[in-house]
């Protein structure tokens, strides 16, 4: 599988002063995973990862929109969580 096949080309996005219900309502209306914030230019990258590679990848992939100043990286990583009996 590739990157291009789970990730939207048209990348949306909200601004750091959004209503926390626009941005919760977001990734179901437009079937996205994730939603950069875009402050002066900047992108915000918001959230958890439970890898550096998932991390890096969403740099590289913020960082190719043509437009944006610089992609300030805010992730956390987190361990993976193994699930038993489902």
């Amino acid at each position: 599988m590739l990157a291009d096949e789970v990730m939207t080309a048209d990348v949306v996005t909200v601004s750091r002063d959004a209503a926390v219900s626009e941005i919760a309502a977001l990734p179901l209306e437009s079937r996205i995973s994730a939603v950069p914030a875009v402050e002066d230019g900047n992108v915000h990258l918001w959230g958890m990862a439970e890898s550096d590679a998932q991390i890096r990848a969403l740099e590289v992939a913020v960082a190719e929109i043509r437009g944006f100043a610089a992609v300030e990286n805010h992730v956390n990583r987190i361990e993976p969580r193994m699930f038993f009996g489902e």
